[in-house]
């Protein structure tokens, strides 16, 4: 998960500033603070949390540039990696008048319920059982400690994008994926390019990159990616 603070996310505010670019960046409900806070501090936020609030911190980050610039004429070019991948598309099926192209980053979409029943099955049977009673336990993932609990991956099924049918965004889609990425199978991008509506679709591979995408040729393919992607809108 990628924060505001995150390595890809200020080298796009740097590179913002450079080109006079506006940048908006926001983090999802608490996951500032599981990288921030002991997990166990984060409990009972994360108790209260639902997947689909991370879809409504997107739109309230729309919201505000929209109210700040008021510009009809502006163009919006959203960015997400990962799970933010996810939620930029639903994003960009949401608003279309409003998003104009998209940059996604190994997006991970549809992977809560792999990704939990993965983790439950390295569960100790006595932690199966408390996830089974709606209980939240603290795991150890490739992030580091983290809450899981039943009823958020539950939540996350009504957010899921359907790919056996078109996905309906006819912008021009960028999709950045490292073959190394042990966290999303670089040839789902693959299946991602077919279900989009679009046809102004390009997938860049990087044979040296990971999940993560943040070493600094990454970076840079990231940020020429971006700057074509602005230009070729005009």
């Amino acid at each position: 998960m990628s924060t505001a603070k995150g390595t890809k996310s200020l080298h796009l505010s740097d590179h913002s500033i450079i080109k006079g670019y506006d940048y908006v960046c926001y983090d999802p409900e608490c996951v500032s603070d599981l990288f921030e806070k002991p997990a166990s501090e984060c409990v009972e936020t994360f108790d209260q949390l639902r997947f689909s609030d991370w879809f409504d911190d997107a739109n309230t980050a729309l919201d505000y540039i929209t109210k700040v610039k008021q510009n009809e004429k502006h163009k919006i070019v959203m960015v997400g990696s990962s799970m933010g991948g996810w939620i930029t598309l639903a994003m960009a099926m949401k608003h279309p008048e409003m998003i104009k192209g998209i940059i996604l980053i190994a997006p991970a979409l549809n992977f809560m319920r792999p990704y939990y029943l993965d983790l439950y099955n390295k569960c100790t049977l006595d932690d199966q059982k408390s996830l089974d009673a709606g209980k939240t336990i603290i795991i150890n993932s490739t992030q580091g400690e983290m809450p899981l609990h039943k009823k958020f991956v539950e939540s996350s099924y009504e957010m899921e994008i359907d790919l056996r049918n078109p996905i309906k965004v006819d912008v021009p889609v960028r999709i950045i994926h490292g073959v190394q990425d042990d966290s999303v199978p670089y040839k789902n991008s693959i299946t991602l390019m077919n279900s989009l509506a679009s046809k102004d679709v390009d997938i860049l591979y990087r044979k040296a990159g990971d999940h993560r995408m943040c070493g600094q040729e990454d970076l840079l393919l990231l940020s020429e990616t971006l700057d074509k992607m602005i230009t070729s809108l005009g």
